[in-house]
C-alpha cells in the first residue's frame, strides 16, 4: 500500500488517465482538510497510495525505490535524515505560480530529461500546469511557497535498470525521526502548505519527483521506449502513449501525501499486514483511511480500521491479521460509509 510510483501499465486513453488522477486529486482534498490533534505527536506526517502503482521494492517511500529497485544514482536525500544545509542552483530554479521547481536536469547540464533541447521546456510547462491546477483547488497560505525537487531523469543517456516498469517516482520529505521514532508523520509539503511555515527551513526541498523518459520493462524483459504525450498536443488515438500531465499529477498526490507505510508481509504465510519500517512510522493516510469489511454493509466497517492505537504508538489491527491474504480480499476501503460515497483503497494484489 505504500508505492510511491507510477507504474507501467496505466490506461492507455489519455483521457481515462487523467480522470483517474483526478480521483486522486479530490481525495487529498478531503485528507488535507482532515485536521487531527497532533499536540502529543511527532509534528509532521503523510499519507497515500493509488492502486496504479508499481510493487517493486521494499518500502518505496520518498523515494526507498531508487536504491532499492532501481540501482541508478538519482541524487535524492531518501526522507532526509536531519536538517542539513544546501544550496539551490539558481540557474534550476524556476517560479509556478507559488510553487518553486529545482530541476537537477538543469543543474547538472544534462542534455536530456526536462533539459533536453527539443523537449525539456514544453516537459517542464507541463509540471507547471499540473501547479497550477494544484493550487486552483488547493488553498496555499499567503508567503509559502514549497520547493519539488526534480530529481535528474532517466533517459536515453541516462538509462533506467533493465527489468524497471515505472514512469515516476515521488514523494515528500520528513524529518529525521521518521522511521526511527514510532507515531504518525507528516510530509514536509502538507506540512507547509496547511502552516503555511517551513517546516525545515534549513532544508531547501519539501518533496521530489523522478520522471522515466527512457523505456519500461516487461517480465519477459522485453521493453517500450516511453513517448510522452505533451501539453496542447492532440495525441493520435491509435498511438499507445503515456500522458506527461498525467504522470506528473499522480507523483504529485504523492508529494502531498497519498502515501503510507503498510503493506504485506513478504515473510508470512498469510501475507498480512505490518509496517515497512522497525520503528512503527505511519503516516497520516495510514492513520485516517483504511477501513476493512464488506462496503453494501458499513456496519462491518466502523471499528474495522486496518491502522489502530494512539498518534505516539500506532499498531496494525491485529484482528485484520488472522484473515488469509488480507490485502488480497478487494475489502479495503477509504471510509466507513456505505456507497457510493467510498472508495476501495488497494486493487487487491500485492
Amino acid at each position: 500500500m505504500s508505492y510511491s510510483t507510477y507504474s507501467y501499465p496505466p490506461p492507455a486513453n489519455s483521457l481515462v488517465n487523467r480522470a483517474a488522477t483526478s480521483t486522486l486529486i479530490g481525495l487529498i482534498l478531503m485528507i488535507f482538510y482532515s485536521q487531527i490533534n497532533t499536540a502529543n505527536a511527532q509534528t509532521p506526517l503523510s499519507f497515500g497510495q493509488s492502486y496504479f502503482d508499481s510493487k517493486l521494492g521494499t518500502a518505496m517511500l520518498c523515494g526507498d525505490l531508487h536504491g532499492a529497485s532501481v540501482g541508478k544514482q538519482i541524487q535524492l536525500k531518501d526522507f532526509h535524515s536531519g536538517s542539513t544545509s544546501l544550496t539551490i542552483d539558481p540557474n534550476a530554479l524556476f517560479q509556478c505560480g507559488r510553487f518553486k521547481v529545482s530541476y537537477r536536469d538543469i543543474e547538472l547540464n544534462f542534455p536530456g530529461g526536462f533539459n533536453a533541447p527539443d523537449l525539456g521546456a514544453q516537459r517542464r510547462d507541463a509540471f507547471c500546469n499540473v501547479l497550477q491546477h494544484i493550487e486552483s483547488i488547493i488553498s496555499i497560505p499567503p508567503g509559502a511557497n514549497p520547493t519539488i525537487e526534480v530529481t535528474q531523469s532517466f533517459d536515453f543517456l541516462n538509462p533506467i535498470a533493465v527489468g524497471t516498469s515505472i514512469l515516476g517516482i515521488g514523494g515528500p520529505y520528513y524529518p529525521a525521526n521518521f522511521r526511527f521514532d514510532p507515531g504518525i508523520f507528516v510530509g514536509y509539503l502538507q506540512q507547509y502548505i496547511q502552516t503555511g511555515f517551513d517546516p525545515d527551513p534549513a532544508y531547501p526541498f519539501d518533496a521530489f519527483i523522478t520522471i522515466n523518459f527512457d523505456k519500461i520493462y516487461f517480465i519477459t524483459r522485453s521493453s517500450l521506449s516511453l513517448n510522452y504525450i505533451l501539453p496542447n498536443e492532440t495525441p493520435n488515438p491509435i498511438e499507445y502513449r503515456h500522458d506527461l500531465f498525467s504522470v506528473l499529477l499522480h507523483e504529485m498526490t504523492h508529494c502531498l501525501g497519498f502515501l503510507g507505510e503498510m503493506g504485506e508481509n513478504p515473510n508470512s504465510l498469510n501475507k498480512n499486514l505490518f509496517c515497512k519500517n522497525v520503528a512503527n512510522s505511519f503516516t497520516k493516510y495510514d492513520w485516517l483511511f483504511g477501513y476493512y469489511g464488506e462496503m453494501p454493509v458499513p456496519t462491518t466497517l466502523f471499528s474495522n480500521k486496518l491502522l489502530q492505537g494512539t498518534l505516539q504508538n500506532p499498531v496494525i489491527n491485529q484482528t485484520i491479521n488472522q484473515e488469509q491474504y488480507p490485502l488480497r480480499k478487494g475489502r479495503v476501503w477509504i471510509n466507513a460509509q456505505g456507497p457510493p460515497m467510498n472508495q476501495p483503497m488497494y486493487a487487491g494484489h500485492p
